[in-house]
């Protein structure tokens, strides 16, 4: 009896043992270890301290990627605000760091100025009437090789950006409709463009108690043009002939399919 009694007791802490282990090699093969994490961050230190002996930077926490199995830390200068990139480490030795990409080719100041002229419009915008809730996104769009020639490194902010740029605007607005979405581009172009803010096209997505309508790729001279009215219908048209290959048939046969402009509506009525 005692035999079996010590048995069972060693059995119950062999299991219980096992049972330890499986949740701490989950725990690992998501989050890592302290071990390992401590070994990845002084070779990231190293790393950081060798190659970039000049920038005097911080180097943050270390984060586990169970995706690749791989730690990284945020590398980043207390002097400069466009000055930070991520170091990888993976088997035993740091793989690559993000400084090409992230300081020189830009992209941290890419970033930056985009959410800096975001916050800059969203008061104008907020002002157009026919829209509420009205959330903006700008976006630079320009190669990595001309960001890296035309803009410098913690530059100040200013609307007149060297660079092409998009806006892209989400919003609510009352029973959508095209003539309405017409009115506010107009009145979006203009208020920006009084600004001294100039953009290369515009997108646009409301919704509200209608439904949900967007225009898409809507440029200046779209605008200016004294046509966008007709030129979202016929966008709208086209769209809807593309979707539904029946529907071409059933329009009639001097009904605008094809347009030379580049926008694309999209319109999806509340149920």
């Amino acid at each position: 009896m005692k035999r079996r009694i010590r048995f069972l007791k060693i059995l119950s802490f062999a299991a219980a043992a096992a049972l330890i282990w499986l949740i701490l090699a989950v725990t690992n093969a998501f989050t890592g270890n302290p071990i390992s994490s401590l070994v990845a961050k002084k070779a990231i230190e190293r790393h950081v301290e060798q190659t970039y002996p000049d920038l005097a930077l911080h180097i943050g926490k270390t984060s586990f990627n169970f995706k690749f199995h791989e730690y990284w830390a945020k590398a980043s200068s207390e002097t400069s605000p466009d000055t930070y990139f991520n170091v990888y480490y993976r088997n035993g030795k740091v793989q690559y760091d993000e400084y090409d990409s992230r300081v020189v080719g830009r992209m941290n100041t890419g970033e930056r100025l985009e959410k800096q002229y975001s916050a800059h419009i969203t008061p104008l915008l907020e002002t157009i009437e026919g829209l509420s809730n009205t959330r903006a996104f700008v976006m630079l769009d320009t190669p990595m090789d001309e960001a890296r020639e035309k803009l410098a490194l913690d530059m100040k902010f200013e609307p007149n950006l060297p660079l092409n740029v998009r806006l892209n605007i989400y919003a609510d607005m009352q029973a959508p409709s095209l003539s309405k979405m017409t009115d506010v581009l107009e009145q979006v172009h203009q208020r920006l463009l009084s600004a001294g803010c100039t953009f290369i096209e515009y997108s646009i997505d409301v919704q509200g108690d209608g439904g949900q309508m967007s225009a898409s790729f809507v440029k200046p001279k779209d605008i200016e043009s004294g046509e966008l009215a007709s030129r979202l219908e016929t966008a709208w048209i086209s769209a809807q002939a593309s979707e539904v290959p029946d529907l071409k048939e059933d329009l009639k046969e001097d009904s605008p399919i094809e347009t030379e402009h580049d926008i694309y509506v999209y319109i999806r009525k509340a149920e």
